[in-house]
């Protein structure tokens, strides 16, 4: 019980007097105080204002007073100045004459002291003083010495100077000072010191006057005093004499002695509060003070004046009393206001108290005496109101309440039989968890079981008496069960959460069996988790028909592996006849024409042709298998879409043309750059338009090209439309699907495989677009292919994966490996042709190319094409064969295969760009796939596929072994055909050609001469092509070396990243003729660096 309850009165009345009077007493108290402190310090702020503008005003007035003192000797310095360094025989009547104009109780003497005399000499000090006026006064002393400030002050500052005071005891016996100012030449030299002395009792009689004004009227002196401190801190005027200089006392007291001395000669201007002190035996007792000083500005003076703080706060205190009185006057009435006040309240509430006890003795209708105080519209008339609405309230509740004690038998009689009805109804559901084939347990918040039904010892092997208190985790779990849904399972009993997890337990005879479990929480009232209900279903067969779904998807993977292995030898397996086939019936041609058998070049190109058709099914049966298996890369490059479009155009017009079509291109202006594939953008416009011109005759055929903006992205739309039969919806409904046609009629019509719209559509899909169609019978049709402006590197929409690489991207070459089986064996006619065409190369005066290659038939027709182009040529079957001849001939190119067996085309071209003696030798790679990054990275020069394309291979024969230049090519395959081939066609055109069967004979060739090219296949036994490759820019000297790869080996994903580390440049070729693979090789001869 608090203090205040203990003594507080025991009626309200008098309470509420007590505390109103104590609220409105400390407010009246905290009003006077903090009026009393705002007077004070609104006084105190006043004063100091005031007393620091008397002592400004008086430190000015003292610099006055000094000022026409300072005139006396500023004129005898003018004077002097005006005569010349010696005194003047009128010097004396005109210092007496200066001292009688002076007033008498400022200047005590004037005089000049010359500083090139000595002390005894009469001259040397000219004075007048009030004593011995008019005549001059000697001096007995030296003013030379340094001692005689009023002398040497001047003469060291240049300047007025004043002395310190001192006591003149031989002359005036006053207290002086010396006002002095130097004597100088009209060249600046000192010629003496002119001088006055002042006496100090006017300054005194300043500072005596000096008081604090407070409200118009003066303190008295005792109150309030003034002293002058000098500029070196010596007391000048001082109410206590005793401190100041005299007879007795040599020196004046310092300042620093004083109370707040040290703040004194610390600042110019300023205040400090002197505390109170006691009184001892040699100190008086000294009420509290205010100092306040300023310093005059030409004598650096300083006058301070001390007041007392009660003298200041005298009015504040007399404020406060009458405030105080004012407050308590103010305070008593309004406690008796207050009184009055609270027994008109206290009336009303002991009417109340009388009514309440009437209600507590059960007399609920005699309140009339509180009608009056219910009408009235205060506080408490609403208060008595109320207390009348309760007492009839309290009296109605009464009566109901018998009511209902009537009615409440009856009650409790309908809750037990719906309490029976609850219970039967609880017994079902007890029956329905005991008997349901799923396992059901109760657990307590714990996580102990309280129950279990049937289905859980049917399941688990455990009873009710087996499982009940004990925790599921201790029995039922074993070695294998995952910590981590352990870990969920505890995690959400936790967070009071219910949880669905798939567990190992195990059976009671040990067996593993996999439980889905879903428990539940049951909360209380307040929230808090009672039990947990479990509900567990078996599902081990589940788990096992999912683990057989494993192993079956497993061998699936595996046999997809398989697959996309057996289609990488196929690519190789394939086209390495093929390219004999184009390779030999170009030649063939070449030499019907030049021979005159005309009569066979139809069925030659007839047998070229098919070739080639079969080698175009060839190569879409393969893209489609690699998109179908996920393993078609996309090579991502700016291109122009303008030059794109005029390249497909000028390609396909032809085509166009056959059926008697027009070709029209609708362009937009601002196609700008594509970020994609361009190979596949290409051939899926060829897909496009060769498949619009098969089906269009005597029509139209327009290609309309525009850049659009979808889905915050930039496309590139290509339409493709034409005039020719159209089609029906049946037929668009299988138009993408592969090796279908519209029906078996279009089939026999117009041919075809029904590939190419399937792998352009693929293609569009990978690159993140797709292709539509519409189309009508006889209205022509319409196909757009869409592909995102900038094609993305993480991923497409086409079934599968594809692997995305930048034209940029490198990494390593792939260990060497053999070719493996099915390389066709070479026959004597391929053997016989090899030789030849190396006799051929034995005799060209042309460039030396190096052929390297393990097919006969592809070195026999480079031999034959380039011995035609003017060039010699050597081939190599294998890749040390190739290293060999290169290291020895150091011819000017090498062409290079890229599938050899033991060292194939990449060790090969490795090897080459790694020796100093052919790193600078151009390698030209050949190969059956497509690995231009990888041939670029290794140091290849150029990349070109077989069937070689003659053309191609003359273009990189001029870039990279000009006709100009010695042009020696090295090939590097160990199959003599393919050398047979590559040196054919370099030695038609001009080309000496070196040939190497496998890596190690092309260093050894590249190391014996340097040549302009190098052809390099890649499969070659012993040292394949990327050994080669490995070891040719290994040597500085070969860097510069044009390497193209020639390959039948289709790469993996694998082998092209790790091929693409050393990639400087790309050539894309594709299918090409002798013609195509010399062109590339002109190029690519013609861009490298002269040979030395």
């Amino acid at each position: 019980m608090s203090l205040f309850a203990v003594l507080a009165p025991k009626r309200l009345a008098l309470r509420l007097l007590l505390v109103i009077g104590l609220a409105t007493g400390s407010i009246l108290i905290g009003m006077v105080w903090l009026h009393y402190r705002a007077s004070r310090d609104l006084l105190i702020t006043q004063a100091r204002a005031e007393a620091l503008k008397q002592v400004h005003a008086a430190a000015a007035s003292l610099d006055a007073t000094i000022g026409r003192v300072a005139a006396l000797p500023r004129s005898l310095a003018a004077y002097q100045e005006a005569v010349g360094p010696e005194p003047s025989a009128d010097l004396i009547p005109f210092l007496a004459k200066l001292l009688a104009a002076a007033p008498r109780e400022e200047v005590f003497g004037c005089y000049i002291a010359f500083d090139a005399k000595t002390w005894t000499d009469p001259l040397a000090m000219r004075w007048v003083d009030r004593k011995s006026w008019p005549h001059a006064a000697t001096i007995g002393y030296d003013f030379h010495d340094a001692a005689q400030d009023w002398y040497n002050g001047p003469k060291a500052s240049r300047v007025l100077h004043v002395t310190e005071p001192f006591f003149d005891a031989g002359g005036s016996d006053v207290t002086m000072v010396s006002v002095t100012h130097p004597i100088l030449d009209r060249e600046g030299r000192y010629i003496g010191t002119a001088g006055a002395d002042m006496s100090l009792d006017g300054i005194h009689t300043l500072t005596a006057r000096l008081h604090l004004r407070a409200e118009g009227e003066e303190t008295s002196d005792i109150e309030d005093h003034a002293f002058l401190v000098s500029r070196g801190g010596r007391l000048i005027a001082h109410p206590d004499a005793s401190l100041l200089v005299s007879r007795e006392r040599a020196e004046a007291a310092h300042v620093s002695a004083l109370p707040a001395g040290q703040q004194i000669l610390a600042a110019p201007t300023g205040s400090a509060v002197l505390p109170a002190t006691a009184g001892d035996a040699t100190h008086h007792a000294r009420d509290e003070h205010m100092l306040f000083w300023a310093q005059a500005p030409v004598t650096g003076w300083k006058v301070a004046l001390s007041v007392p703080t009660r003298v200041i706060l005298a009015p504040v205190r007399q404020l406060a009393i009458e405030s105080a009185l004012i407050g308590a006057a103010g305070l008593l009435g309004m406690l008796v206001v207050v009184a009055l006040a609270a027994r008109r309240v206290v009336r009303p509430l002991r009417q109340l108290r009388q009514a309440a006890r009437q209600i507590e003795s059960g007399r609920h209708d005699q309140f009339n005496y509180l009608a009056p105080l219910a009408s009235g519209r205060d506080e408490l008339a609403e208060l008595a109101g109320g207390f009348l609405h309760m007492a009839t309230e309290i009296r109605q509740r009464e009566a109901r309440l018998a009511e209902w004690n009537q009615n409440l038998e009856h009650t409790v009689a309908e809750r037990t039989a719906a309490l029976a009805a609850t219970e039967a109804q609880a017994r079902k559901l007890a029956l329905v968890a005991s008997r349901t084939h799923n396992g059901v347990l109760i657990t307590g918040p714990d996580g102990r079981i309280e129950w279990v039904n049937d289905g859980f010892t049917r399941i688990t092997g455990y009873t009710a008496e087996d499982a009940v208190g004990r925790h599921p985790d201790s029995f039922l779990m074993g070695p294998d069960t995952a910590p981590e849904t352990l870990a969920e399972k505890n995690r959400a009993r936790a967070e009071k959460r219910g949880f669905q997890i798939e567990i190992l337990n195990y059976h009671k005879s040990g067996r593993r069996v996999w439980i889905a479990a879903d428990a539940q929480p049951v909360f209380d009232d307040s929230g808090a988790v009672v039990h947990y209900i479990v509900v567990q279903t078996d599902i081990t067969k589940r788990k096992q028909s999912e683990a057989e779904l494993h192993l079956a998807r497993d061998a699936a993977e595996e046999a997809n592996r398989t697959k996309s292995a057996f289609l990488a030898n196929m690519s190789h397996e394939l086209r390495t006849p093929m390219n004999a086939i184009i390779g030999y019936s170009e030649m063939l041609m070449e030499e019907a024409e030049d021979t005159g058998h005309e009569d066979a070049i139809p069925d030659l190109k007839k047998i070229h042709s098919a070739g080639k058709h079969l080698l175009g099914l060839i190569n879409d049966v393969l893209d489609l298998s690699k998109i179908e298996a996920g393993k078609m890369t996309l090579y991502l490059e700016d291109a122009p879409l303008p030059a794109l479009v005029d390249e497909v155009a000028s390609t396909i017009r032809p085509l166009v043309a056959k059926n008697n079509n027009t070709l029209v291109l609708e362009t937009a202006p601002d196609l700008g750059l594509s970020h994609a594939d361009v190979t596949k953008v290409r051939q899926t416009l060829f897909n496009l338009l060769s498949n619009a011109a098969k089906f269009t005759h005597d029509g139209r055929i327009t290609l309309t090209v525009a850049r659009t903006s979808r889905d915050s992205r930039d496309w590139i739309d290509f339409r493709v439309s034409d005039t020719g039969i159209g089609m029906t919806e049946a037929q668009l409904g299988k138009l993408f699907q592969a090796f279908v046609q519209a029906d078996d009629s279009t089939t026999r019509k117009y041919g075809g495989t029904g590939l190419g719209l399937a792998i352009s559509r693929r293609f569009c899909q990978l690159m993140g677009g797709d292709i539509t169609v519409t189309s009508a019978p006889g209205q022509g049709t319409v196909f757009t292919a869409s592909i995102p402006a900038r094609v993305s590197e993480t991923g497409s929409t086409a079934t599968g994966s594809a692997g995305i690489l930048p034209a940029s991207e490198k990494s390593a070459p792939p260990a060497s490996s053999d070719r493996g089986t099915g390389v066709p064996p070479v026959d004597g006619e391929a053997s016989r042709l090899a030789a030849s065409s190396a006799d051929a190369a034995e005799s060209a005066t042309g460039p030396v190319i190096l052929a390297v290659d393990d097919d006969p038939t592809v070195l026999e027709l480079l031999s034959r094409n380039l011995v035609r182009e003017g060039y010699a040529v050597r081939t190599a079957a294998t890749g040390r064969e190739a290293l060999a001849l290169a290291r020895e001939l150091r011819p000017r190119l090498i062409t290079l295969d890229v599938m050899m067996p033991s060292l194939d085309g990449w060790s090969v071209l490795t090897a080459l760009k790694a020796a100093p003696a052919t790193r600078d030798i151009p390698v030209v790679m050949l190969s059956m796939v497509d690995d231009k990054p990888l041939g670029f990275a290794l140091g290849a020069a150029d990349y070109l596929n077989k069937p070689i394309d003659r053309t191609r291979l003359l273009d990189v024969l001029a870039r990279h072994a000009p006709r100009d230049a010695e042009r020696l090519a090295l090939v590097i395959d160990d199959l003599p055909d393919n050398r047979a081939m590559l040196r054919h066609a370099l030695e038609r055109e001009g080309w000496t050609v070196a040939e190497a069967t496998d890596g190690h004979t092309g260093l050894a060739e590249v190391a014996a001469q340097k040549p302009a090219l190098i052809l390099l296949d890649l499969m070659m036994p012993g040292m394949d092509g990327f050994a080669f490759l490995r070891a040719l820019r290994a040597t500085p000297r070969n860097h510069d070396i044009p390497v193209v790869v020639v390959t039948a080996k289709e790469l993996t994903p694998e082998d092209r990243d790790q091929l693409h580390a050393a990639v400087q440049n790309i050539v894309q070729i594709g299918t090409l003729t002798p013609e195509s693979l010399l062109a590339e090789i002109h190029a690519k001869i013609t861009a490298a660096s002269p040979m030395p």
